[in-house]
């Protein structure tokens, strides 16, 4: 695979379900499958089709992963929550959520970037792999 065509990673970081009852909710964000962001979001114009992204809930755990299936595309005037602020969606596929979430504290101290307050998160493919990996010792050991 050529260096263009690689997909970049990400961690995408929310509040938990139930938490916004809009569509900045995780619950929301599963049901419909679109992750919502700011238009200014940081790092979110670098977001591509086919990038990989890790589900995060701050301060607590890695939830699962997708692939990002399209452009990050602005919501409809009637759909945008606060004046003056463009709000828009990735569509997600391929969503893996994981039945034993794996703890945020196993593995950011592990991690290339260990920025946990953005929302969007740059990470290495290493990093990928130390996410998935801690997610299935977790889960095979029985914890969560």
């Amino acid at each position: 695979m050529s260096k263009e065509m690689q997909p970049n990673y990400w961690v995408f970081a929310n509040k938990p379900e139930g938490t916004l009852d809009d569509i900045w909710d995780m619950s929301t964000i599963l049901r419909t499958k679109c992750y919502s962001f700011k238009k200014k979001e940081r790092n979110r114009a670098r977001v591509r089709p086919g990038d990989v992204v890790y589900m995060r809930i701050y301060g607590h755990c890695y939830i699962g992963r997708f692939v990002i299936d399209g452009e990050w595309a602005a919501l409809p005037d009637n759909e945008q929550k606060v004046a003056g602020v463009v709000a828009g969606t990735f569509p997600m596929a391929d969503i893996e959520l994981w039945s034993r979430p794996a703890p945020q504290n196993l593995v950011i101290n592990d991690l290339s970037n260990q920025n946990h307050r953005a929302r969007i998160v740059s990470i290495t493919h290493d990093d990928s792999i130390r996410i998935q990996t801690a997610q299935r010792v977790y889960e095979r050991l029985g914890f969560g």
